[in-house]
């Protein structure tokens, strides 16, 4: 008996090791980072950065159970601008999913529609259910009837290994997915449980980091697709609020420990005798009815996996219309704002004068800014490529997926003397390690 009490408290070393030690520090040196940010000031182009999270599933999903209050309300508290849902439709009798989903702005949040299809389609801005759905149909023909309907179609998971990246006609990829991590760290129920235990409460966005991996194999395909036409980058949060446990009462009259996904399958733990009906009614009291939920513990809430990760937009106006504008332009860029609020991030091509800071007074005439992030322009001397953070960062150049410059500061500017895919990336020195930050998507110059 000793020995497995022994054995029991051993086993929470590294999760008290986290929660006293470890998660404190880390949150002490990103308030130091934060605390070196200026206020913020609106953009020089005029365009809104707005916030948001794209990959969302509610109760219109089969593996969640998450309704539009929760998720409007979690927008909200995070202070999102805008949601994508993206529930699982995979026969026609699964219209509902586009018919039912959230549309339109709700609590100053807007929401857009979409769906998750078939072999990773993702498309979003639907309108309206197709009118067939073959799921035996050649994927390219497929992706042609959902972009008839008006859908700008995104590849979502690049991880799978039967994605079909000959497809033709999709607008972009994700290039982070929370989920993915999440699964493919295999967490065990004891890291689960001792982890909402010491610090779920307390540091959630550092519980979430530990599952953080850096998305290179993803980078490296992204890069490899834009050197021919534009390719989107976006997170997706892939949001169930279905990663956690839940004491219920069953059809049955028995209490069942589930888990939060609201799937059909085996559970847990059953208890079909007295004995746990009895202690399920001195524990929590009341009549044991069927359906009754008697103790319920979520570690993805929806508010957890909206401020953990977001997808930048820059638009002129909260609108679905440029909303839709500025992702197919790829005016966006990813962001871990549950490090540093990333509000004041640029990349943006320069024309002009490029030896001074074009902010600087009395300086003569500031640089023209002839492009941002996602546009298209052809090559011309005398311009440079400018990167600004609001916080000090390690930042990247990335040119045709290969590192040419990298500087630690608040700005990064390089002359252009070559056509080129250049995208930009910010890292954060947090406690002696850079830990990735801000995904810009690229300026093409051809």
């Amino acid at each position: 008996m000793l020995a497995l009490l022994g054995a029991g408290v051993a086993s929470q070393v590294p999760f008290l090791y986290r929660r006293f030690h470890v998660y404190p520090r880390t949150e002490a040196a990103l308030a130091d980072i934060r605390r070196t940010a200026g206020p913020a000031e609106p953009r020089p182009d005029g365009l809104l950065d707005l916030r948001g999270v794209i990959h969302v599933h509610t109760y219109l999903s089969h593996d969640s159970m998450g309704t539009p209050g929760e998720v409007i309300a979690a927008a909200r508290k995070v202070g999102l601008d805008f949601v994508f849902t993206a529930d699982h439709y995979g026969w026609l009798t699964d219209n509902h999913v586009i018919s039912q989903a959230l549309r339109g702005e709700h609590d100053g949040v807007l929401f857009v529609a979409g769906a998750e299809m078939r072999d990773g389609v993702m498309p979003f801005f639907l309108d309206r259910p197709p009118s067939r759905y073959n799921p035996h149909q050649p994927l390219q023909g497929f992706v042609d009837d959902v972009r008839a309907l008006g859908a700008v179609v995104f590849l979502n998971h690049p991880e799978d290994p039967r994605r079909r990246w000959d497809l033709k006609n999709w607008a972009g990829m994700e290039i982070y997915n929370l989920h993915t991590d999440a699964r493919q760290a295999r967490l065990s129920l004891l890291w689960r449980l001792s982890e909402q235990l010491w610090s779920m409460e307390r540091y959630p966005m550092r519980v979430y980091h530990q599952l953080f991996r850096e998305p290179r194999d993803y980078l490296k395909l992204w890069d490899r697709f834009t050197e021919r036409r534009r390719i989107v980058g976006i997170a997706g949060n892939d949001a169930h609020q279905n990663n956690g446990l839940r004491l219920v009462v069953s059809r049955a009259g028995t209490i069942v420990l589930a888990d939060t996904s609201g799937a059909e399958g085996p559970p847990i733990w059953e208890g079909h005798g007295r004995i746990s009906r009895a202690l399920a009614r001195a524990l929590f009291g009341g009549e044991l009815a069927p359906g009754r939920t008697l103790w319920r513990v979520d570690a993805d809430l929806y508010e957890r996996s909206f401020h953990y990760v977001s997808t930048r937009l820059l638009a002129p106006a909260k609108t679905e219309r440029d909303l839709r504008a500025a992702l197919e332009s790829g005016h966006a860029y990813v962001a871990f704002d549950s490090l540093v609020t990333a509000t004041g991030f640029d990349f943006a091509l320069l024309k002009g004068d490029q030896s001074r800071d074009p902010q600087r007074q009395g300086a003569g005439p500031a640089p023209l800014r002839v492009a941002i992030m996602g546009d298209e322009v052809r090559f011309e001397p005398q311009t440079a490529l400018d990167i600004r953070s609001p916080v000090p960062a390690t930042l990247r150049l990335i040119r045709n997926g290969g590192l040419i410059r990298e500087q630690h500061s608040r700005r990064l500017l390089f002359p252009v003397h070559e056509p080129g895919v250049y995208r930009a990336e910010a890292h954060l020195d947090v406690r002696g390690k850079l830990v990735p930050w801000v995904y810009s998507n690229p300026i093409y110059i051809r």
